[in-house]
């Protein structure tokens, strides 16, 4: 018969860094009489190993096996890691304990076992009628002399509050028990009483009962903590006398509390075939759930790197598991999977999307409910140190809820940055709150910069991108549009409810449409909103406010500018709606909306300074500084939903250097330019609306051309001259007062191309050319 074997079990490690998997054995054919190699102990003479590979890390093993005859085969196993998924410990490897023979091989059940001492010396203890072993699913244990433990391994509670044990017993007598014991955080083991039989052991007979036999599970609910270990006791001495155990269940757990590994970074790539331990790109975690598992346990872990590629919060059907983040952890996206350093990864390339489409592809009613879920207190809150950058967040979807959104903030306050929320979903519980498709914050003071909420949607309540509900997050540079809420207010963000004081600064709302509120709304609640650009939102509703909606609140709006936003009626820019309004306008603009440009209810007080508004001062209103003057934008958006235009200002605006400086403490306009600049010498330097005029406005009717000029080269002075002629000829200062171009001594060239097809071109305009001397008077 031919030399040959089988692998009859391979046993994954407990997790990475362990070493407790297990490869079984079977040899047959050839000659009896066989020795084995395993690899992991590199070549031997004579080759001695055991049959079965015990104790192992994660890994490939190969194992050479030579008959009595000298013939040889070679077979190889991998030993892979367990899932991190909630802990179910079943028995079902077949034959690992004691055996008849004595022999330990009990490993790879990832229980230990107390110290049980052979007789003689010990009174009691092992004899060849004790025995203990796994078979069938279960561990089966008889004539136990003396009392003996297994412990389980070291389990994360995660949110787990409970645990179970399936236990069945044979022929017990008064003198015989089992007790179920349990040790939260490493404390103490805690005997759960009195299940059966009235003993003082969790399954014990009072004397004088014999040969009671049974069968129950065991449960102990109402736990808190991070950790558990589950400890099974039992004495019983007659051959008659046994117990199974099965079905160690730790619901809502994280599996094994692993050790932790060497340095302060984890990988995770969808794609890695190596160990799996997120030790390196190679090695990486295939799950982010699994590093999110080891992190939790690892205070010395604070960043996990993650591969472009789609990541869901569970490969199962449960829509309530969803990740959570850590303090002191930042979670990068945007990587290849070979980077050595942070500053290497493109989030724009490497997609990295975090997903709650985990049941049938493109039907949300099976997706996650949350794809992030910071579920904190106000006594152990999450911070600002836990980070989330570089991540496309999809595909939640809540029904009848009372909030939803790819992100659920409640008392976490994370720092999010160059994230996409995006399609994302909601609908309302009816009860006239929630909301929130992209991202809900709740007591909570999230720092957003450079995100983007795109094409949530909320049915019912409020906030299409975002909901703020007695929050106040910092939210920079982020765009929202195409958000969407049906029935209620707020397409792109909406401020909700007392001690709500969201500081929204650089920020766009386009396109966004809701009931009221296309863009934005505010609710009892002190926004601060800078620097940010309102256009193509619309409200479907009479309430109207389709730019934003006020509603008892006293928002300050400086520096923004509101274009193109419609409503059936009541505000195409701004509709305060009841009473107890009073928000603050300054250095804004409010332009090419549908009409009124705001509707003011009876009680609102309305300030507005320094600032243009389409029709004066509105009906209510208390202004000053307030011009009905076309601000001459780049391009003037029309009205209607989705409408952009460019809302950037022409050197013939009124609004250059029309706002009040005091106003503005920020340092950069929409577009990242200095937001303070002189536009006009002298007087105020801060622009009205979103974007500031980044050029001097020339005010007389010379420029100037030098080509040794060091300065500006702005043309405006002999120091700040244009260094060739095609610049001051086609120089952006209004044309009409430029009557003069003065043009130092020097060569100058219509191209420095080659190109013989260029020329200098002067306009139909009068427009007279002085050659002049450097910095001398015009000769003709």
């Amino acid at each position: 018969m031919p030399l040959h074997f089988t692998l009859t079990q391979v046993l994954n490690a407990s997790c990475a860094s362990a070493v407790d998997g297990e490869i079984d054995l079977i040899a047959s054919g050839g000659v009896p009489g066989y020795t084995y190699d395993w690899s992991n102990d590199g070549p031997e003479t004579p080759d001695n190993d055991a049959q079965d590979l015990i104790g192992v890390a994660p890994g490939t093993y190969t194992v050479t096996l030579t008959d009595a005859s000298g013939c040889t085969a070679t077979t190889s196993g991998t030993v892979g890691t367990l899932p991190a998924t909630a802990y179910l410990e079943q028995f079902n490897i077949a034959n690992k304990g004691y055996l008849a023979n004595y022999v330990d091989d009990f490993s790879a059940v990832n229980w230990t076992m107390s110290s049980w001492a052979p007789q003689p010396p010990a009174p009691f203890g092992r004899d060849v009628d004790d025995f203990f072993r796994t078979t069938g699913g279960v561990l089966v244990g008889e004539d136990f002399d003396q009392d003996i433990c297994w412990t389980s391994p070291l389990i994360n509670l995660n949110t787990a509050t409970q645990f179970s044990v399936d236990l069945a017993w044979v022929g017990f007598d008064n003198e015989d028990y089992i007790n179920v014991k349990y040790s939260i955080d490493g404390g103490a083991y805690v005997t759960i009483p009195n299940v059966v039989g009235g003993g003082a052991g969790t399954i014990q007979y009072p004397f004088p009962t014999i040969d009671q036999s049974g069968s129950i599970t065991v449960t102990k609910t109402g736990l808190s903590g991070s950790t558990i270990q589950i400890q099974v006791c039992a004495q019983f001495n007659a051959n008659n006398e046994s117990m199974t155990m099965d079905n160690v269940s730790v619901p809502g757990s994280i599996g094994f509390v692993c050790p932790c590994p060497v340095g302060n970074l984890l990988y995770v790539n969808d794609n890695a075939s190596g160990a799996n331990d997120g030790s390196s790109w190679t090695n990486a975690f295939t799950s982010l759930q699994s590093a999110l598992a080891v992190a939790s346990n690892c205070p010395n872990i604070t960043q996990i790197w993650v591969a472009a590629g789609t990541y869901k919060p569970t490969t199962g059907s449960d829509r309530t598991i969803s990740f959570v983040m850590k303090n002191n952890l930042a979670i990068y996206g945007g990587f290849a999977g070979t980077e050595t350093m942070l500053s290497q990864r493109n989030w724009v390339t490497n997609v990295t999307t975090l997903s709650g489409d985990i049941g049938t592809m493109g039907v949300n009613t099976d997706n996650s409910r949350h794809v992030i879920y910071n579920n904190f207190t106000s006594g152990s809150p999450l911070t600002g140190s836990a980070v989330l950058d570089g991540f496309t967040v999809t595909g939640a979807y809540f029904e009848n809820a009372q909030d939803g959104g790819g992100m659920r903030n409640y008392y976490a306050s994370p720092t999010v940055t160059n994230c996409i929320f995006t399609q994302n979903a909601m609908t309302s519980a009816g009860n006239g709150g929630g909301g929130g498709g992209g991202m809900t914050n709740s007591e909570s003071s999230p720092i957003v910069t450079n995100c983007i909420f795109s094409n949530n949607s909320v049915t019912g309540a409020y906030g299409g991108g975002m909901l703020n509900v007695q929050a106040s997050p910092v939210v920079r540079n982020c765009i929202f549009t195409g958000n969407m809420v049906t029935g209620g207010g707020g397409g792109g963000l909406y401020n909700y409810v007392g001690n709500t004081t969201p500081q929204i600064t650089n920020c766009d709302f386009i396109g966004n449409t809701a009931a009221f509120g296309g863009g934005l709304g505010n609710t009892s609640a002190s926004s601060s909103i800078t620097n940010c650009r309102f256009s193509g939102n619309s409200a479907t509703n009479a309430i109207g406010g389709g730019g934003m909606f006020i509603q008892s609140s006293s928002p300050a709006i400086t520096n923004c500018t509101f274009s193109g936003n419609t409503a059936p009626s009541n505000g195409g820019a701004v509709r305060l709606w009841s009473s107890s309004n009073s928000p603050t306008f300054k250095n804004c603009i409010l332009w090419g909306d549908s009409g009124p440009e705001v509707f003011i209810d009876a009680g609102s007080t309305f300030t507005i300074n320094n600032s243009i508004v389409q029709g004066g001062c509105p009906a209510g209103a208390t202004c000053a500084s307030v011009l009905n003057q076309d601000p001459v934008f780049v391009s003037q958006p029309p009205v209607g939903l989705g409408t952009t235009g460019n809302l950037r200002l022409t050197p013939c605006s009124p609004a250059l250097d029309a706002g009040s400086d005091a106003a503005n403490a920020t340092t950069t306009d929409l577009d990242g330019n200095p937001r303070k600049f002189e536009a006009i010498a002298g007087g105020q330097m801060i622009d009205m609306g979103a974007y500031e005029f980044q050029s001097p406005v020339f005010s007389g009717n010379i420029l100037y051309v030098n080509d040794d000029a060091t300065g500006s080269n702005n043309g405006l002075s002999w120091a700040n001259a244009f260094t060739d002629l095609q610049s001051a000829l086609s120089s952006h200062q209004p044309r009409s007062s430029v009557t003069e171009i003065w043009v130092a001594a020097g060569t100058y060239k219509p191209t420095t191309s080659g190109d013989p097809h260029h020329f200098f071109c002067v306009e139909k305009q009068p427009r007279h050319l002085w050659w002049l001397p450097e910095h001398g008077q015009p000769r003709l």
